[in-house]
């Protein structure tokens, strides 16, 4: 699918509201209705919009559908001669970390939007053998906090996203994997009661990345394991008790964000985990080192609180 304007930026210049140019979308394919079954869809996004999204209907099942996008770095789009970017003075929608809402160089943004969307109004969903490619968010899933079903990922696979799975509540996630290539493994971002098993894959990052994971919200169960040809990837983070930056963009920052009865392991050797201030009641495990946000405040050394990311010198697109 092609044909939406702005294209090239991502949501750099808005997703909806507020918006800096006038938006018209090109979506996939949207699900409303109860017992709907998607098998063996394919989506190639060339525009800006989700490739699969369910916005209402119970008992919804995709099975073995392929959502693929288009990345591009900040660091091009920096150097447009012309173009809304260039016109409005390569603004944007978010706040960086340096406090200015312009486009940082040095990232990968994905020119879809998500792969996999769900929203409040779906019921029941099960995402079975799905792969999303170079999407926003391969997998931005989560019920609604008092929902009284599970969403279901399984044996599911992102590659190349801006952030592999992007999880709210009263999610289960088993038997599926994704890398850091252009972005984290992991927001859980708050909500309740979700379940989560997730591989580490894939190649070192190509783009500037700042954790593998970050984990907020109450009751929830995460486990995160890495196949074993990745002991040589950069010590990036995980953050525990910390939500997702604002909107999800990368250049935002992370904060601190209430996280209770939690119970947390990692298997990812390499990755030093950082526990949050705000977190309560929970069982926090790991099979590399750890710190405490505290003592981090009290002696940040090369970590501080908001980790500097690892990035190549020269990021590439890629389509």
């Amino acid at each position: 699918m092609c044909g939406s304007f702005p294209y090239g930026y991502g949501d750099l210049l808005g997703k909806g509201g507020p918006n800096l140019v006038p938006l018209r979308k090109q979506s996939g394919i949207q699900v409303l209705g109860s017992h709907s079954l998607l098998r063996r869809c394919k989506v190639f996004s060339r525009a800006f919009g989700h490739c699969f999204y369910i916005q209402a209907g119970e008992e919804t099942r995709l099975e073995d559908c392929y959502a693929e996008g288009s990345v591009r770095s900040t660091t091009a789009m920096l150097a447009d001669t012309s173009g809304p970017a260039f016109d409005l003075g390569f603004r944007s929608v978010y706040q960086n970390r340096g406090g200015r809402f312009t486009i940082v160089p040095g990232y990968m943004k994905s020119l879809s939007e998500d792969g996999f969307r769900t929203y409040g109004g779906a019921g029941s969903v099960t995402l079975t053998n799905c792969i999303a490619v170079n999407t926003r968010a391969g997998f931005e899933i989560g019920a609604k906090d008092d929902a009284k079903t599970n969403t279901v990922i399984d044996n599911c696979e992102a590659r190349g996203c801006e952030r592999s799975y992007l999880i709210g509540s009263h999610t289960i996630i088993r038997r599926s994997r994704g890398d850091i290539t252009h972005g984290p493994l992991l927001y859980l971002r708050g909500g309740r009661g979700s379940d989560v098993e997730l591989e580490l894959t894939g190649n070192r990052p190509e783009s500037l990345v700042h954790v593998i994971a970050t984990i907020a919200g109450e009751n929830h169960r995460v486990r995160l394991t890495a196949q074993p040809s990745l002991e040589r990837m950069p010590a990036l983070p995980i953050l525990v008790g910390f939500g997702m930056p604002t909107h999800a963009e990368m250049s935002s920052s992370i904060d601190p964000a209430p996280t209770r009865g939690v119970d947390f392991d990692s298997q990812i050797g390499f990755a030093p985990v950082i526990t949050g201030d705000q977190v309560s009641e929970s069982k926090i495990g790991t099979t590399g080192r750890s710190f405490r946000e505290a003592d981090l405040r009290k002696a940040p050394g090369p970590w501080g609180l908001q980790p500097s990311g690892i990035a190549p010198d020269q990021p590439q697109e890629k389509k």
